[in-house]
């Protein structure tokens, strides 16, 4: 089904902890929270997202995905 809902929380936040959607970077300073089909569309239909760490520190993020499992 079509994602309708992304939660990206860092433990601690960083504009060195970042992760690319269509070519750029966006930095995890705070938690990211996408809610909405026109929300999440902004990842642009990406299906997977890396991350970058250049904190010099172990980064624990935590995510949550959601989407429509009925047909």
């Amino acid at each position: 089904g079509t994602v309708s809902l992304l939660v990206i929380n860092p433990a601690s936040p960083d504009a060195k902890l970042t992760y690319k959607v269509g070519g750029k970077d966006v930095p995890l300073d705070g938690p990211h929270v996408l809610i909405g089909p026109g929300a999440v569309s902004l990842l642009g239909g990406a299906a997977s997202l890396s991350f970058t760490n250049k904190t010099g520190a172990d980064a624990l993020i935590d995510m949550l995905v959601g989407r429509d499992a009925t047909p």
